[in-house]
Formats: C-alpha cells, structure tokens, sequence
C-alpha cells in the first residue's frame, strides 16, 4: 500500500500509527496521502527496513511488533482485516 492508495486497510495502518505515536488522530483516514507516507520512511529508518514509504509485509510485521500485536490474515470472509503486501522486497 503506498501514496493515493484508499481503503479501509490505510484507515488501519494508520490507526496503528497513531496508537504507536500516542496520537489521538490518525494521520489519514482512507487514502494514503503524504503525512502518512513520511511517517512510514520514518518509521521505516528506524527500524532497519528499506525507507521506501511503502507499507508492505516487513513494515506490517515489523510495526505490529513494535505494538506487541501479532498480525492475523484473514483468509474467508470480507478481507477487511487482511493487510496488503506492497512493494517490499
């Protein structure tokens, strides 16, 4: 998931953002947009990951474990909670 994508999926990932930064208000709401974006290259840095602003597997896993939270798929149903692969190889 990366900039100009929307979706339920970015609303989560930024949700998770905001409870990492103790921020009241996520920094988008549906469509990925730049604010998101710069906080996912931070975040990326951080972490060791490649600072690309793409929010694939590796970030995934890797900021659900920065929030102690275990990454569940959800394979029937909706989808809604099934995070997405981006570019991150």
């Amino acid at each position: 998931m990366s900039l100009g994508d929307s979706g339920a999926v970015v609303e989560w990932v930024a949700g998770r953002f905001a409870t990492l930064d103790q921020q009241d208000t996520p920094l988008a709401q549906q469509r990925f947009n730049r604010a998101l974006q710069q906080r996912v290259e931070l975040f990326q840095r951080a972490h060791g990951l490649r600072s690309d602003g793409v929010v694939g597997l590796r970030t995934l896993l890797k900021l659900n474990e920065s929030l102690d939270a275990p990454v569940t798929l959800n394979t029937s149903g909706s989808g809604a909670d099934k995070p997405a692969a981006g570019g991150e190889r």
